[in-house]
C-alpha cells in the first residue's frame, strides 16, 4: 500500500479552504484539526482508532485517524505494521486469517491479503452483492466467506471495549496527537500485562474462562500456579 494510502482527505491542495467554507469553520483551526488527528462530525472534532487483534482479545497493531476516515483504507497500513515477535526466526507478517466486518470488503483489500496469502473472511455489503449479481456472468464469483470462522471476531470489539475501560482513551482529553497516541499505547499494554500475568479475565468480572498463557503452560507464571 502506498503511503498516501494513510493520509488525512483533507491534507489535499485546497481540501482545508474548501472545507473550512463548507462547515464555516476558521481555516487555522481546521489545519490544527487536521495535524493533531482530529476529525470533523457532527458531534464535534473525534478520533478513531484502528486496531489489529488477536483471537484472544490482545491488540497486536494500533493506529489513530480523523473520525471521518473511512475503516477500509486503514488494512494497509495496519497489515504492513504487523510484525509480532516468534521465539525463532524471523518475526510473523502473515497471518492464517483476517476477520473483517462490511467495512473492510473492497478488492484492493481481498487482493492485499492474497498477496499476502492470508484468508480473508470478510463480510460483503449488499451493494456489492447486488451490484455483481447484476452483471450476472460478468460478475464473477462471490469471494469465500466462512461463516463459523467470522464469528470469532468478537475479538477485535472485546478489545477495544478493553481499550475503553480508560477514560482517557475513550474520550481523549490530550490535545496533542503524539500524547494520545502514547496513551492509546499504555493501554494495549496494560492488557497485554494482564493476559500475560493471567489476571486478564478480572476485566469481565470473572465470566472469562479461558487461561492466559502463563496458566496454560506456554510461559513461566510469576504467581507459580
Amino acid at each position: 500500500m502506498v503511503v498516501e494510502a494513510c493520509r488525512n482527505p483533507a491534507t489535499r491542495p485546497g481540501a482545508i479552504a474548501r472545507i473550512s467554507d463548507q462547515l464555516g469553520v476558521n481555516r487555522e483551526t481546521l489545519r490544527n484539526w487536521v495535524n493533531q488527528v482530529l476529525g470533523r462530525s457532527r458531534g464535534g472534532p473525534t478520533t478513531k482508532i484502528h486496531v489489529l487483534a488477536d483471537q484472544y482479545r490482545r491488540p497486536l497493531v494500533l493506529a489513530t485517524s480523523p473520525g471521518q476516515r473511512g475503516d477500509g483504507p486503514m488494512l494497509a497500513p495496519l497489515m504492513a505494521a504487523l510484525r509480532p515477535p516468534r521465539s525463532v526466526d524471523r518475526p510473523r507478517t502473515r497471518p492464517n486469517q483476517v476477520l473483517g466486518d462490511k467495512a473492510y470488503s473492497s478488492r484492493s483489500n481481498r487482493a492485499l491479503l492474497c498477496r499476502r496469502k492470508t484468508k480473508a473472511t470478510i463480510a460483503q455489503p449488499r451493494d456489492q452483492r447486488e451490484n455483481r449479481r447484476r452483471k450476472g456472468s460478468a460478475g464473477g464469483r462471490p469471494p469465500v466467506f466462512d461463516r463459523e470462522a467470522y464469528r470469532g471476531r468478537h475479538a477485535v470489539e472485546r478489545c477495544i471495549n478493553l481499550l475503553k475501560q480508560n477514560r482517557a482513551v475513550a474520550t481523549r482529553c490530550d490535545k496533542r496527537a503524539a500524547i494520545f497516541d502514547g496513551t492509546v499505547q499504555v493501554a494495549s499494554t496494560r492488557i497485554w500485562l494482564r493476559d500475560l500475568t493471567g489476571s486478564n479475565c478480572a476485566d469481565d468480572g470473572g465470566a472469562c474462562n479461558r487461561k492466559g498463557p502463563a496458566e496454560q503452560g506456554l510461559l513461566p507464571c510469576p504467581r507459580g500456579t
